[in-house]
């Protein structure tokens, strides 16, 4: 029958045949198979998918979620945050350009001047310091102060004549200063900067960089007599001759915003712009902020208000 249907041609000669010759079974038992094997194969490929992809997606979920909690929006050019015990670095904006740091200098200059004179040096003007522009404490050729004095005064004031009074006592001349604070920038590792003057007026060839800053600030703090100049709230102090008396006040207002704050310098100039260098003490962890490029007038608490978003992140992250 078989032989006479495949002659008529109306028998298939496979899957029909199969059928006819195992009753069908070998079908069964085949489809089912397939079927096994296709399960198999989808339940596999969707477990590797949620190996592949899914944990990375969850990942860069939690990435964004914590990029969106950086401060990228705050005004600062240029901006830093690092932890004051081993440098890590919590944030940055723009960390490594080179840019003006206006008076921010200054936290340089008192570094070299603790390192390298006695507070009881007789400090006399000379007629360079004297002409120094503002800020500046008025000072004549020929007036005598102590070394401890004029370091408040710079530091707290930020007065531009005395700085240079200090850098000349300590090295003759301000170019030679300027030798010193370049060697010191490159001990602390603060490669990408370069001072020209001692006070942070506009100059061509004077820069750092937000972490640079950061460096410099972090090593300051460390010294006492740095941390008690920077964190006294009003200091008073007489010429030599008695002829002058002088009150000079702090004008780092981010001493009187965050309790924790430990210093340390503002800075302004019509290039840099508004700066400040900040420093707290969060229980014993000291975190550093850097500021550079932050608004010009008249917004002058645009470097605060970068300050503490700052801060803010660094007590969740570090």
């Amino acid at each position: 029958m078989i032989k006479e249907q495949l002659k008529s041609g109306k028998l298939p000669r496979f899957s029909t045949a199969f059928k006819v010759v195992r009753g069908g079974g070998f079908i069964k038992k085949l489809i089912s198979q397939l079927i096994r094997t296709i399960t198999a194969t989808i339940i596999i490929s969707i477990i590797t998918a949620a190996t592949v992809f899914s944990l990375p997606v969850g990942n860069i979920e939690v990435q964004c979620k914590e990029r969106e909690e950086e401060p990228w929006d705050i005004h600062a050019q240029s901006a830093v945050l690092i932890d004051g015990e081993n440098g890590r670095v919590l944030f940055g904006k723009n960390p490594d350009e080179k840019r003006s740091i206006a008076s921010t200098t200054k936290i340089m200059t008192c570094i070299i001047a603790l390192e390298n004179s006695s507070p009881d040096d007789i400090v006399e003007v000379s007629s360079r310091a004297a002409a120094m522009p503002k800020v500046n404490m008025r000072t004549k050729a020929g007036e005598k102060y102590k070394m401890n004095d004029l370091l408040y005064a710079m530091m707290l004031e930020s007065y531009n004549d005395v700085a240079v009074a200090i850098a000349e006592h300590i090295s003759g001349s301000v170019e030679n200063f300027a030798v010193l604070m370049n060697e010191k920038a490159v001990a602390l590792g603060a490669y990408n900067t370069n001072f020209v003057t001692p006070n942070g007026l506009d100059a061509d060839n004077h820069y750092s960089t937000a972490y640079d800053m950061a460096l410099i600030g972090a090593y300051a703090i460390r010294e006492k007599r740095f941390l008690e100049i920077v964190n006294k709230k009003t200091h008073s102090f007489n010429e030599m001759t008695g002829k002058r008396c002088i009150i000079v006040n702090n004008k780092n207002g981010f001493l009187g915003m965050e309790s924790e704050s430990i210093g340390i310098k503002t800075g302004f100039t019509g290039k840099a712009g508004y700066c400040f260098v900040g420093a707290v003490d969060n229980n014993g962890h000291r975190l550093i902020s850097v500021v550079l490029g932050s608004g010009w007038p008249p917004n002058k608490t645009f470097k605060w208000n970068d300050t503490k978003r700052l801060i803010a992140y660094g007590r969740k992250h570090q």
